[in-house]
């Protein structure tokens, strides 16, 4: 019945938290933009210090989706975007079948209040991210020329050492001392 239901309507890659609205829609075209989806969320966990989107048990993918509306807005009724989303195969089951209404959320001014004392860069990075359509995303080789990606306090280089059970990886460079401490906790 309604577990059956609930299945139908996932599709399941990635985390739900780092999961683009596109694939929590039901869009099955995977590829590179998905992950610059999720690097826009973890760009924005590193300052926030939490995951940007919090799926909620009862209902996480419908959390998230709401959450994505809350902090983007929802595209104007008859933008192309807006046409786009209520294509997709999920649409009907998140939002009702019989007008297909997206959430109406107004665009908030970018950055939103939780990214407002970042710096300029990280905000612009993480909003170039997270675009509801795949194909205005940063793409992986504009991500790597943004200015959030090449300020020097993140270059950290990576070597192999040996390490107990072999060979790893150690990353050793110049991060902020609460970053690292945040990332080696994760």
């Amino acid at each position: 019945g309604d577990v059956c239901r609930r299945q139908a309507q996932i599709v399941p890659i990635c985390t739900v938290n780092y999961r683009a609205p596109d694939l929590l829609l039901g869009c099955q075209r995977f590829g590179p933009d998905l992950d610059m989806w999720s690097l826009g969320c973890v760009a924005a966990e590193l300052y926030l210090r939490e995951p940007l989107f919090q799926a909620k048990r009862d209902r996480p993918e419908r959390s998230i989706l709401d959450a994505h509306f809350a902090l983007l807005g929802t595209p104007t009724t008859g933008a192309s975007t807006h046409a786009w989303m209520k294509s997709l195969p999920f649409v009907a089951g998140f939002y009702g079948s019989a007008a297909l209404e997206l959430p109406a959320q107004a665009a908030p001014e970018w950055p939103p209040a939780r990214l407002r004392d970042c710096q300029p860069q990280w905000a612009d990075f993480v909003r170039q991210t997270l675009q509801w359509q795949p194909q205005e995303r940063l793409t992986a080789a504009s991500a790597s020329r943004h200015s959030f990606l090449s300020r020097p306090a993140l270059s950290v280089p990576v070597a192999v050492a040996k390490g107990k059970t072999g060979l790893g990886s150690v990353a050793a460079g110049a991060l902020e001392d609460d970053l690292e401490e945040y990332l080696q906790q994760c």
